[in-house]
């Protein structure tokens, strides 16, 4: 593993990644590092001049210049991870379509594979039209022949997470089938709140599967912290399934004898108007993190007639006194 320093710039990175081209080295054999004013790179090899530039498309560059003004240490390694698949694998990388294939190449396991892959999620602005933001990621699952039907019928969640400054923005979603040529598009819009000093919290979701990660390192889809959350798009559970709940609350005030947030929190579940079940927080084994709380509970749909309902999170900070609720719908089918 090459350990490469540079100046935390776009011009920084992209001195070092061009001489990394040349050389072949691939992204997993690298590990970019900032390096802090007047210090000393580890690796100079990428100072050497460069003989030659490779071409590579001007929509790369725009997104590249845009990511190296971000925060996340992280951007150079998924910037060099682009740009090499970009050169030695894939020119049309970053052209906008998903795709999609059904019975898939064999698995090593002599089973069938069905394979979603997506490719070109455009995120732009509502003001503007600004692309900044794509993707590209391969999901596999795997079913036999016998159950091969019903795995094309069956939903999955799938889940990327892209930084974002404040403000509004849009989302793109092309699928296109590449059997059979059938495409779907979605257009979402969605902002991005500032939070400033004021008690604030996140979205309530409504989760299908929520529970502690011991191992972090084995997948990050849908990770939040140390919990997996994976959303109920539809909000509708069979009775007998718990319904998940998850909310990060942002500017709890702090008790200045505890030095701890100093939050109530109390969880409603209302049926056709009336409240039928509240309960408080007792934040044993809670997750905080400075003036952030994490909320995480599994409620027991057992005794829950089929139905609509609502849960609200209620929040009272005893510090500041300020107040804010959550609310959330979803339905019980037997």
């Amino acid at each position: 593993m090459r350990t490469i320093d540079i100046v935390p710039t776009f011009e920084g990175w992209q001195a070092a990644a061009r001489a990394l081209l040349r050389e072949g080295v691939a992204p997993g054999e690298v590990g970019w590092r900032e390096a802090s004013p007047g210090e000393a790179s580890t690796d100079r090899a990428h100072e050497a001049p460069t003989p030659g530039a490779t071409r590579v498309p001007r929509q790369f560059l725009d997104l590249a210049r845009q990511a190296a003004g971000a925060a996340d240490p992280a951007r150079w390694h998924v910037l060099y991870d682009v740009l090499w698949r970009l050169v030695r694998e894939n020119r049309d990388l970053l052209k906008g379509d998903l795709w999609l294939i059904c019975d898939g190449p064999e698995h090593s396991s002599g089973r069938q594979t069905v394979t979603f892959g997506a490719r070109g999620i455009q995120i732009v602005t509502s003001v503007a039209g600004r692309r900044i933001g794509y993707f590209e990621d391969v999901v596999t699952t795997t079913a036999t022949a016998e159950e091969l039907a019903e795995a094309k019928e069956r939903k999955s969640a799938y889940q990327k997470a892209v930084p974002l400054p404040p403000g509004r923005y849009r989302v793109d979603i092309l699928v296109r089938d590449v059997e059979s040529g059938a495409a779907s598009i979605q257009h979402v819009g969605f902002a991005v709140p500032k939070f400033g000093t004021d008690l604030a919290s996140s979205s309530l979701v409504l989760a299908s599967l929520l529970e502690q990660v011991s191992d972090v390192s084995s997948s990050r889809q849908f990770l939040i912290g140390d919990k997996k959350v994976i959303p109920n798009l539809s909000g509708t559970y069979h009775r007998g399934a718990p319904v998940g709940i998850y909310m990060q609350i942002y500017n709890a005030g702090i008790d200045q004898t505890t030095l701890r947030p100093s939050v109530d929190v109390e969880y409603a579940l209302i049926k056709d108007g009336k409240e039928i079940l509240k309960t408080p927080e007792d934040w044993r084994g809670n997750s905080a993190a400075g003036q952030r709380l994490t909320l995480a509970r599994l409620l027991d749909s057992r005794r829950l007639n089929p139905g609509d309902y609502s849960i609200e999170v209620r929040v009272r900070d005893r510090v500041s006194g300020q107040l804010l609720v959550q609310t959330a719908k979803f339905a019980i089918v037997p």
